[in-house]
């Protein structure tokens, strides 16, 4: 899923004739805007959190994501 989220966001760059930098630092700031706009009641550590879980280059953040999916399957499992 994150691969392919990835892949998906790569094709819709490129077909917007978007460079790489350009396409990032956009997608940043959206993603910031949703986490920061979260229900802080509903979603405290998101909204806490949004600098941080936007901050770091993309490599960084999908590192981030796989180790987060993954450290919830092992969590998951645990149960």
């Amino acid at each position: 899923m994150i691969v392919t989220a990835t892949a998906s966001e790569a094709d819709l760059r490129d077909a917007a004739g978007l460079t790489t930098a350009t396409y990032r630092r956009a997608a940043v700031e959206r993603m910031y805007a949703v986490f920061a706009g979260q229900s802080p009641e509903r979603y405290p550590n998101v909204v806490a959190h949004a600098a941080e879980l936007v901050a770091g280059e993309g490599n960084d953040r999908f590192r981030f994501a796989v180790d987060t999916f993954l450290d919830g399957l092992v969590a998951r499992s645990a149960r």
